[in-house]
């Protein structure tokens, strides 16, 4: 029977079904330890790599939406030192189940761009039903959709991307060897890259709305107004300047500044 013939209470069951069996799946595991994000020592801020992270993102606002989000893939890699990074953006068509793709991903798994994996047995679903950031102990063992991945993976810190309806994606980096422990640190800059990841997806959507509209007025005030929120996403950067560009969509250093992040 297809999702949309279901009657309301029907679907919502299923779905209070499968939010429950992947959470109560993985839990019985053991392979959620995001606890110890908090327990292990806290690595320092490295304020110099932030600052060249910040010129990259604020540059990508003005690329396309796949450069932008490799911009932010490779910049979550550097900046969580980690053996992989990627995006998942979730996709759902009538009557199918919902998916996460893979839109964007860096390191060890770069080659894996654009794989699909079912929402409800990934790493990011799990994120999703929790509704907040979680660190995954040797994910392979319980999610099967990763056994594409090579080599073996001992930790995933995974973030939900928010969204205006709800999360929109997740925000991932791996980890390929023990001795890369993720951290607290980590966990902030990878939650501060989710939130810019939402303002920059309606970057993106604005452009190509105005581009649309023929680059109308008011389509590209409305790209110029999602550009300055998406500089206020960029938590914990501190930019001494910011490059300027000639095009419609523009980067407001002083929105960045305004708001006080310290990447």
């Amino acid at each position: 029977m297809h999702a949309h013939c279901l009657q309301p209470g029907i679907r919502a069951n299923m779905q209070e079904s499968s939010e429950t069996s992947i959470v109560e799946r993985v839990q019985r595991a053991g392979s959620i330890v995001t606890s110890k994000l908090d327990s292990r020592p806290r690595r320092l801020p490295d304020y110099a790599a932030d600052n060249a992270a910040l010129h990259a993102l604020a540059k990508a606002l003005t690329t396309s939406r796949n450069a932008m989000l490799q911009t932010l893939v490779d910049t979550a890699l550097a900046l969580c030192r980690a053996g992989s990074a990627g995006i998942s953006l979730h996709e759902q068509q009538p009557g199918q189940p919902e998916t996460f793709r893979w839109v964007a991903a860096s390191g060890q798994c770069a080659r894996l761009v654009r794989h699909v994996i079912p929402t409800d047995e990934s790493p990011g679903g799990l994120a999703f039903r929790l509704g907040a950031p979680q660190l995954i102990s040797s994910p392979k063992l319980v999610f099967p959709c990763l056994s594409v991945t090579e080599p073996d993976i001992t930790e995933e810190l995974v973030v939900p991307v928010p969204g205006t309806d709800g999360p929109r994606g997740a925000l991932w980096v791996l980890s390929h060897d023990g001795q890369i422990q993720f951290d607290s640190e980590h966990c902030r800059i990878l939650t501060s890259l989710a939130d810019f990841a939402f303002a920059a997806l309606n970057v993106a959507d604005a452009k190509a709305d105005a581009e649309a509209r023929g680059g109308s007025r008011s389509g590209q005030k409305a790209a110029s107004m999602e550009t300055g929120r998406g500089n206020s996403s960029l938590h914990g950067l501190r930019p001494d300047r910011l490059p300027d560009s000639a095009s419609t969509v523009r980067v407001s250093h002083r929105h960045v500044l305004d708001a006080g992040y310290t990447v």
